[in-house]
């Protein structure tokens, strides 16, 4: 949500202009579950003869969105409450890639051959061309003034679960089992809350600038292969958190009746565990 001076949008000459509490709100909810499995399976019995089984499972999921609460070229008042300017973002990813191959080879002079391959993108904000935002803002020589409070806030909840499984039997004569788990994870964009070039002022509150994030990422990665004559296994995960948080004022005239406020904080967890095992 953005208030301007454009044209149906209050503009600092007419304004904006209340008894009671005055809120611009923005946010955004969004949540993706996924779930993906391929299996392949080839028996042979006949002599001479040879199995071979592949399986892949590839899954990608992307977040990208921007959220922002603006008060831009325009003039709020609030003469008996309070004013509060929010963006919030809360963004969920859960996926699951499971790919397994199974190849039995039962006959004389046969051999047989199994490989799974499963791997797992996830990535919220992870566009570098267009970054995903959560902001909060009073620009453009804009006048805000409340009663009773005055908050620019600014807050994202961020998490991205993984389970990525690869397996792969080969049994029988010459039986070689190949499995292999990968996946990458990232939690990126920017969270910020700030008022610039304008003025903010309340007469009995507390003026408050605040943007916080609460990020997590929990991801396992799994690859098992077994051969009668040969196996290998292969996993491995990446988990990364590259999100900016801040708060500030600038080039502005704060005035609080009460306390004035100004504080980014980040929470951010970031988990990535690996398994691999290959019998053969």
């Amino acid at each position: 949500l953005v208030l301007s001076s454009a044209p149906g949008v209050a503009s600092p000459a007419e304004g904006l202009r209340a008894g009671g509490d005055i809120t611009v709100t923005a946010s955004d909810v969004t949540g993706i579950k996924a779930g993906n499995v391929a299996a392949s399976v080839a028996i042979s019995i006949a002599g001479g003869g040879a199995s071979v089984a592949i399986a892949a499972s590839p899954a990608t999921n992307t977040i990208d969105d921007r959220v922002r609460a603006n008060v831009d070229a325009s003039s709020l008042t609030s003469t008996g409450g309070s004013v509060d300017l929010s963006a919030t973002s809360d963004n969920r990813v859960e996926a699951l890639s499971v790919a397994a191959a199974l190849a039995i080879s039962a006959g004389l002079y046969t051999g047989a051959a199994a490989g799974a391959g499963a791997t797992a993108t996830n990535k919220i904000g992870g566009n570098a061309a267009t970054p995903q935002l959560t902001e909060a803002s009073i620009t453009g020589g804009s006048a805000v003034a409340a009663d009773t409070g005055l908050s620019v806030q600014a807050s994202d909840t961020s998490d991205i679960t993984a389970n990525v499984l690869g397996i792969a039997v080969a049994g029988g004569a010459g039986g070689v089992g190949v499995g292999v788990s990968t996946t990458l994870n990232e939690i990126g964009g920017l969270v910020t809350a700030y008022v610039a070039d304008s003025t903010a002022r309340t007469t009995t509150g507390d003026l408050a600038i605040g943007a916080d994030a609460t990020q997590t990422i929990d991801v396992l990665s799994v690859a098992v292969a077994a051969g009668t004559s040969g196996a290998g296994a292969g996993a491995e995960a990446t988990a990364k958190i590259t999100n900016t948080v801040s708060a500030y004022a600038r080039s502005v005239a704060l005035t609080a009746g009460g306390q004035v406020r100004v504080a980014a904080d980040s929470d951010q967890t970031a988990t990535a565990d690996t398994a691999g095992a290959g019998a053969g």
